[in-house]
Parts: C-alpha cells; structure tokens; sequence
C-alpha cells in the first residue's frame, strides 16, 4: 500500500488502504470494529502519498517512509482500538512495533522497486514529477 502511494500519490494510497483495510476487517477471524483497518490503512496510505515527492527520490527515503507507516499504522490502531473499548489496546501492540517495522523495512527494498518498474510499464508518465 505504502509503496503504491509512493508511486501513485495520496488519492491511490487512501484508495489502496480502504480497500485492503476493508478485506482485513472482513476476512475471519476479524475480532474488531468493521472498519477499523480501512480507516488506519486510508489515512496511512494517504499521508504515504502526500509526502511521495521528497520520500520517493531515493531508497533510503522510502524505507523510513515505509518504516514511519508501520509505527503509525500501529499506533492510530492501537488509538482506535482504546476508543472503542476493543480488548487489543495500546499496551498489546507496543510489543509488536519493533517487529513490523524490521520486517517491513526489510521487504521494501524488494517491494517498492518491483512496484515502480510496474508503475513505469503501465503508464510510464507516473513517475515523470
């Protein structure tokens, strides 16, 4: 979602994390709020896309964009959750916030190129700004 974002801007990054939000909140065993994920992965996606002109130049501004998103994709679920009174609140993802960015940071060198190199044979005009 974050490298699409990157690529695409912050219209196709909201676009892209509703719609992946909304599968995680459907897809069992879903033991939240439906609609939490896609607003968490909406607004990460978007706020991925609005920074993509600075963040996108280079691989290391793209992974700690990517590393960023992670933090905050955890923290404003995390947030949600605790306004919600869902049983996963802040204390159980704080656990888990090294882990997800690590293993995000670390798949993005192979995600956010192979997502150019498609963005470029699709449209090759995307990645002209």
């Amino acid at each position: 979602m974050v490298a699409l974002a990157l690529v695409y801007g912050p219209r196709a990054g909201a676009l892209v994390g509703f719609g992946a939000g909304l599968a995680a909140d459907l897809v069992p065993p879903a033991d939240h709020a439906i609609g939490r994920f896609a607003f968490v992965l909406c607004l990460i996606g978007y706020l991925a896309g609005a920074v993509r002109t600075e963040a996108a130049r280079s691989a290391v501004g793209s992974m700690v964009v990517i590393g960023l998103a992670a933090v905050g994709a955890a923290l404003v679920g995390a947030g949600l959750a605790e306004v919600l009174g869902e049983a996963h609140g802040v204390g159980a993802v704080l656990g888990l916030i090294p882990t997800a960015v690590l293993y995000d940071v670390l798949l993005a060198p192979f995600v956010v190129p192979a997502v150019t190199a498609l963005a470029r044979r699709i449209d090759p005009d995307t990645l002209t700004w």
